[in-house]
């Protein structure tokens, strides 16, 4: 579709209904109902299925379209090229299942995120015969997200425009424009436009075998001058920190493994950007790139399995340390194939990450059961350390704080898997008691973190305050009401988190503290 053929809008709007009928029908049923969301109309759902809509109808959207592609390839014929049509009844299944969005535990975000990720690699992959050559799968998939960004830019333009349209008219005639009017603006562009524009631009089968190849000069640009110096400076970085390693002989930093996910991440993109010089071997650089950067991970990879497994081995799995080693896996599978097979495809990549991260979803071997049963056997082993036979074994200690008036609690238990521990009131507070705005998660041993409004607000060394516990507590285990003063902490002029109870193992020389579990108030002065 050329963007200044405005006069076969019609014809290209019946073309696009009949390619992608339930791909249409997600976008103007999100359409039609935040219209009436924003309208606040008798027909609108409620605000927990409005939300839970806007999560999964462009999903729908995005497999949809993926699977009208795939058919068309494949070359399904009359009722059997619309398997898109199974995703109404499947969408409808997981609507249900789907828990209230401010209830999302860790489980219903990692479906999503991996359900985003297999409609993002369909979309990519559909066409997989593409020609029968890498150049037409490449510029296939140029194509289609240089649409995607192009539409995106397009609403944005669309929606300043009208924007300062309907500022003019309520400054210039005094007519009151309320903020539903840009609300409205909004998903007329964003809902409807965008989605309809990228998709009556996809190009079809012929176009996708036929085409001629085409350089994007923008894409070279970015990739060999602006991206491949900051991957150089990562990379010397991480190798810098690798030989550190090897004279100190000390472990590797967790932070690190976020290092290496970001050169891996970005190489892989540029990779696959440059990917039309390497086949074409028009540019000697992207050549020695795309010939050097799996060489230059295996090392990496080989840091990325100690830091991984080493936090393991100390607190076990959790959902976070399961992606970690199960992409530090795959990481290793897709280097060996680049640097192995004769015939390398970049179709491969996407593929094996989608179906890893769906067989992460399901079975034993899920990324929530292996993080279960790690983290109960964990708790379990340090339940019966200090329970011993023997004289010299370590000893438990338990402190409690009497006071226990107007509190949010939260177990250190979820804190031991890193993740962000909500507040639960056990007395019923009034809203402007409500303390919902803080969240607390483990960062590093011995500390904790409090987030206000999900940003960091302020550190606690929670070894220290157990130090006071060493100090004044007496053997064999018994109950010790401290002062509040001995085991809290100020967050700010208003509020202060006071640790009511604290379980750890003592040695018998009282030289070292372990904790095992804490509870925490949030007090308000």
């Amino acid at each position: 579709m050329k963007t200044s053929d405005f006069t076969r809008i019609p014809v290209y709007l019946k073309e696009m209904i009949v390619r992608f009928p339930v791909a249409v029908l997600f976008c103007v049923a999100l359409f039609v109902i935040d219209l009436l969301g924003i309208n606040e109309h008798p027909l609108s759902p409620d605000r927990e299925a409005l939300l839970k809509l806007n999560m999964l109808l462009p999903l729908g959207f995005a497999a949809a379209v993926g699977l009208r592609i795939f058919a068309g390839d494949v070359g399904l014929r009359g009722w059997r090229g619309y398997i898109d049509v199974l995703l109404i009844p499947l969408l409808t299944l997981y609507y249900v299942l789907l828990p209230a969005v401010p209830d999302h535990s860790v489980t219903a975000v990692t479906c999503y995120l991996v359900f985003w990720l297999t409609a993002f690699v369909l979309l990519c992959v559909a066409p997989y015969k593409g020609g029968g050559q890498a150049l037409s799968f490449w510029q296939y998939n140029v194509e289609v997200w240089w649409r995607a960004l192009f539409s995106f830019i397009g609403a944005s333009v669309f929606f300043g425009g009208f924007s300062l349209a309907l500022l003019a008219v309520e400054m210039l005639f005094d007519v009151r424009i309320t903020d539903k009017s840009f609300m409205y603006t909004a998903v007329c562009f964003y809902i409807l436009f965008a989605p309809l524009f990228f998709i009556a631009g996809i190009p079809d089968q012929s176009h996708i075998a036929g085409a001629p190849a085409k350089n994007y000069p923008f894409l070279r640009v970015l990739g060999q001058y602006i991206l491949l110096p900051v991957l150089a400076t990562y990379l010397i970085i991480l190798y810098t920190y690798g030989l550190k390693i090897l004279f100190t002989w000390h472990l590797p930093n967790g932070w690190v493994s976020l290092l290496i996910l970001a050169y891996s991440g970005v190489g892989l993109f540029v990779y696959c950007m440059l990917h039309n010089l390497y086949v074409t071997k028009e540019s000697k650089i992207a050549l020695f790139f795309s010939r050097s950067f799996f060489y230059s991970l295996l090392p990496l990879i080989v840091l990325l399995f100690v830091a991984v497994l080493r936090r393991i081995s100390d607190y076990g799995f959790t959902e976070k340390r399961y992606y970690l080693l199960l992409f530090a896996c795959w990481l290793t599978g897709i280097s060996l194939y680049m640097i192995l097979a004769r015939g390398k495809s970049i179709r491969r990549m996407f593929v094996s990450l989608s179906a890893i991260a769906l067989l992460s979803l399901i079975g034993p071997w899920s990324a929530f059961h292996v993080s279960e049963i790690s983290q109960q056997h964990r708790q379990e082993k340090n339940r019966h350390a200090g329970f011993g036979e023997e004289k010299a074994s370590p000893k438990p200690i338990f402190v409690r704080i009497a006071d226990e008036q107007h509190i949010h609690i939260a177990g250190y238990g979820d804190l031991l898997k890193g993740d962000y521990a909500s507040w639960r009131a056990e007395v019923p507070l009034d809203a402007e008691d409500s303390l919902m705005v803080y969240t607390v998660k483990s960062r590093s041993e011995g500390h904790i973190e409090i987030y206000h409004y999900g940003h960091p607000y302020k550190t606690i060394n929670l070894q220290a305050l157990c130090d006071t516990i060493l100090s004044s507590a007496t053997l064999p285990p018994e109950d010790h009401h401290l002062p509040a003063a001995q085991l809290s902490a100020v967050i700010d002029e208003e509020f202060k988190i006071i640790f009511s109870y604290i379980r750890g193992l003592s040695s018998p020389d009282k030289t070292t503290f372990t904790l095992q579990e804490a509870s925490f108030h949030i007090l308000k002065k």
